[in-house]
């Protein structure tokens, strides 16, 4: 059977606070102590753990690489007792203290502003966790109930065998790229390989390519497009910046892929907290 080890927060406090200032008496003064009691916590510290926390004899504190390692220790586990009773003061009053939010790289920054910061004024003690989810991410994230909602594209939704709650808010208008240096077939189509996330061969069989690179996500897709790998259907206010720059070019769609993608807001049908009902009237409202 271990020994039992009685350490509380007020010992690691002590002990962190000699560290910071370098003295007993001012650790002593920072905690509302005596500087004899904060001595005597160091010294059941030491016997308690069985390591020397501090350098004897020595005319002024000095710590052993071992007190160092403690302190830095102390420092985590006072951190994780400030969130535990901030959880604590959360859950009291039914407020979720994390609510996550799987959004599509196709939503435009600004809105993805509107929608944190109104939240965070709402409920500043709430953590907000953004989720990158490209297309069909979004949706499988809210069906193994990791998101509360999703900001994503209606052509993935659609084919969910869940029953979500959504709303269509706004059309995403997508062009097709490639860069400057791209070779094409005639004056129309790149004869590079189409890239593409990998929920997009749901709809397209890339009949007009000689082949195809699936990716996981936007940002990779927009990057490889960028290094001259392919071209790829993006979001056009995602790479307006490198049009204009000129860094890639715009060129006809493809008449045989028909996409007229519109982003949709979508949550489970299960009960929601007042958080999850708060965001949810922030994304049904957005425009």
């Amino acid at each position: 059977m271990k020994p039992q080890r009685n350490l509380s927060p007020t010992d690691l406090a002590d002990l962190v606070a000699v560290f910071d200032t370098g003295s007993m008496g001012q650790a002593a003064e920072l905690n509302g102590k005596s500087k004899p009691a904060v001595s005597i916590t160091i010294t059941r510290l030491e016997r308690l753990l069985g390591i020397a926390i501090l350098v004897r004899p020595s005319w002024k504190v000095q710590f052993t690489r071992e007190g160092e390692a403690l302190v830095a220790k102390a420092r985590s586990v006072l951190a994780e007792v400030d969130s535990l009773y901030n959880l604590a003061g959360v859950l009291a009053t039914g407020i979720e203290p994390k609510i996550a939010i799987a959004i599509d790289h196709a939503v435009p920054q600004s809105m993805c502003q509107s929608i944190v910061s109104q939240v965070t004024r709402r409920f500043p003690e709430t953590e907000i966790e953004l989720l990158g989810a490209d297309g069909s991410l979004g949706r499988e994230l809210l069906e193994a109930g990791h998101a509360h909602a999703a900001v994503m594209l209606d052509t993935v939704l659609h084919q969910s065998s869940v029953q979500f709650e959504w709303k269509t808010i706004k059309e995403i208008e997508f062009a097709d790229v490639c860069t400057i240096s791209a070779s094409f077939h005639g004056d129309t189509r790149p004869t590079l390989p189409r890239i593409l996330l990998t929920s997009d061969n749901d709809h397209d069989e890339c009949s007009h390519s000689p082949r195809c690179i699936t990716v996981s996500n936007r940002l990779l897709q927009l990057a490889l497009v960028l290094d001259g790998c392919g071209w790829g259907r993006l979001p056009l206010h995602y790479i307006e910046e490198h049009l204009d720059a000129g860094r890639l070019i715009q060129f006809a769609q493809a008449p045989e892929i028909p996409f007229h993608p519109s982003l949709s807001v979508a949550r489970s049908k299960a009960e929601a907290g007042p958080v999850a009902e708060f965001l949810w009237s922030v994304l049904t409202d957005l425009k």
